[in-house]
């Protein structure tokens, strides 16, 4: 590859993907699901009175941001850009109050879709007013209930796989809780 990935955890693990994903023709892969995992955003013990959570926090996006568009870039050196589908996955928010050390495990959060097949620019699901006590706040500590079901990504994004409509309840069994909107659209 040509594309310089940056020296960092994320970025060599993306790098990897990128290798594989470049030889997938001599492996006869037709389909591949590479998983690349990123710790340290749990920054409940950021106790180093010279780094706050917040600095870390921003070290570890652009970390995500470097090493992501450096993978976008080699998909498309690749021409695998429109077949590929990066989506970043966490299994928790965060509240908005501090608990005496960070801030507590929430519900929903942000996550990325990116592609060549990605209708790009666009929010699904939509952006909680941020507001304690809100109509939207849960319990009063910035507890918010997200507007997307991890279930209704991992839908659309079995459809783009080629999982048939009518198999798609066996896959995802909760489904069903999200009638008329098992496929967001976002491709």
């Amino acid at each position: 590859l040509k594309v310089q990935f940056p020296a960092t955890p994320l970025g060599g693990k993306l790098k990897r993907a990128a290798e594989l994903i470049s030889i997938r023709e001599p492996l006869t892969m037709n389909r591949q699901i590479i998983f690349a995992r990123v710790d340290g955003f749990d920054l409940h013990g950021v106790n180093d009175s010279n780094v706050s959570a917040l600095d870390v926090h921003a070290r570890l996006m652009l970390e995500v941001s470097e090493a992501m568009s450096a993978f976008n870039a080699a998909m498309k050196e690749l021409n695998t850009h429109s077949s590929t589908l990066t989506y970043t996955a966490s299994e928790f928010g965060r509240t908005l109050t501090n608990n005496g050390n960070g801030t507590d495990h929430g519900w929903g959060g942000n996550q990325i879709l990116m592609g060549g097949a990605i209708k790009g620019g666009e929010l699904f699901g939509n952006y909680p007013v941020l507001e304690l006590n809100g109509d939207e706040d849960y319990n009063g500590d910035g507890r918010f209930i997200p507007s997307i079901s991890t279930t209704q990504v991992g839908a659309t994004i079995a459809k783009w796989f080629g999982v048939p409509q009518n198999r798609l309840s066996t896959v995802f069994p909760n489904l069903v809780n999200f009638p008329g909107r098992e496929d967001l659209g976002f491709f």
